[in-house]
């Protein structure tokens, strides 16, 4: 299993690995679906060392998410770190622009740890 989503205290990871399994943007959707539907604060990571081939259906399934959990998501993850292969500038700007909480995207997951572990600490926002 390439795509997984598991729980570890408050920290929800999801992790998209190699090599690519034709059912990855399915089990991806599924993914969100499950953290959407978490009733408790979190915090987020996101782990992909392998970028998904998302069809046109894939996309919009993921933009309709997006959309559909924006409050949800604001309401209730409290930081997020997203590993990424090749981080941008351009994806930190996107990524800040659909979420309103503490965001980083890097290509280091040392550093996406210590962020979420510097939030964690920190606690709620009041």
């Amino acid at each position: 299993m390439t795509v997984c989503l598991h729980s570890q205290d408050d920290v929800l990871t999801l992790a998209i690995g190699k090599p690519a399994e034709k059912d990855d943007c399915e089990r991806y959707l599924a993914a969100l679906e499950t953290v959407s539907n978490r009733e408790l604060p979190f915090f987020l990571l996101v782990d992909v060392k392998n970028e998904l081939a998302l069809s046109q259906h894939h996309r919009k399934a993921q933009n309709r998410w997006y959309k559909a959990n924006r409050e949800r998501m604001d309401r209730l993850c409290l930081a997020a770190a997203i590993i990424r292969l090749r981080p941008t500038a351009e994806a930190q700007r996107a990524f800040r622009s659909l979420w309103r909480f503490p965001l980083l995207v890097t290509g280091d997951r040392d550093e996406a740890e210590a962020f979420l572990s510097l939030h964690r600490q920190a606690g709620p926002p009041l």
